[in-house]
């Protein structure tokens, strides 16, 4: 299995079943620009995985279910903002959001922390 950032095109690397994309695998996704290594069920994301945006940086590593954020998991968006909770059909449903501030090499400060909650 390559690493990550290795994968360049939509060609699907990974375990089949039946013909479709079953068990652990990888994808790049040229027109969205992401790149997808995790599990797969029935020819969708299902389970844990990680999805990289090569356009933004944005890092997702958490929880998928038929192809949508679904379950626990964590955003990173460049340059210091984390998300993690729990997301519901793509949306973050409850958690938190955090922003860092860099002040210098490996030095950062917690600059914002607030609780998100869907009623």
């Amino acid at each position: 299995m390559k690493d990550i950032n290795s994968v360049e095109t939509e060609k699907y690397e990974g375990q089949t079943s039946k013909g479709v994309k079953h068990g652990h695998g990888s994808q790049g996704y040229p027109l969205t620009g992401e790149i997808y290594k995790g599990s797969f069920k029935q020819d969708m994301r299902h389970g844990n995985g990680l999805c990289v945006s090569r356009k933004t940086g944005v890092i997702y590593r958490g929880e998928f279910r038929e192809n949508n954020m679904n379950g626990h998991g964590i955003i990173y968006c460049p340059p210091g903002e984390i998300i993690e909770g729990t997301f519901l059909n793509g949306f973050l449903n409850d958690g938190k959001v955090k922003i860092l501030v860099r002040l210098k090499a490996y030095q950062y400060l917690l600059f914002l922390v607030f609780q998100w909650r869907v009623l």
